[in-house]
């Protein structure tokens, strides 16, 4: 599974989703104005190499979904430590511009593909 990161950011999964990826000024989903079911369809993501930074605080408001590894294109592809992706919601079209930060490491791309599955039912 390919990821590349699109002008918002959002991350390009096998060129046909985008998922925002935010970090709300660095408060992950502890951001003001946030309920639960927003908090419930995040999931942190990291590369691989660097901690995933989950805040206990998140969990006990719902982001309870497991953290997606990224394989980093190169060394100097770097995701900041609060970094959270929401699930898939959106069609990629073809002008999109987009930027190769990695791959879904293969032990996430189950969790991707599931997290993907649950936006679409």
């Amino acid at each position: 599974m390919h990821v590349s990161i699109a002008p918002g950011p959002r991350i390009a999964v096998r060129s046909r989703v985008l998922s925002p990826i935010v970090t709300c000024t660095g408060k992950g989903c502890l951001k003001r104005g946030l309920n639960r079911e927003q908090i419930a369809a995040h999931s942190l993501i990291y590369m691989i190499g660097t901690p995933s930074c989950p805040d206990p605080e998140e969990e006990k408001k719902g982001m309870l979904k497991d953290p997606i590894a990224i394989e980093p294109a190169t060394a100097e592809q770097k995701l900041k430590p609060m970094s959270r992706v929401s699930s898939p919601k959106y069609t990629i079209e073809h002008n999109n511009k987009v930027v190769d930060v990695g791959n879904v490491a293969k032990d996430s791309r189950h969790l991707l593909d599931a997290y993907s599955q649950d936006t679409l039912r």
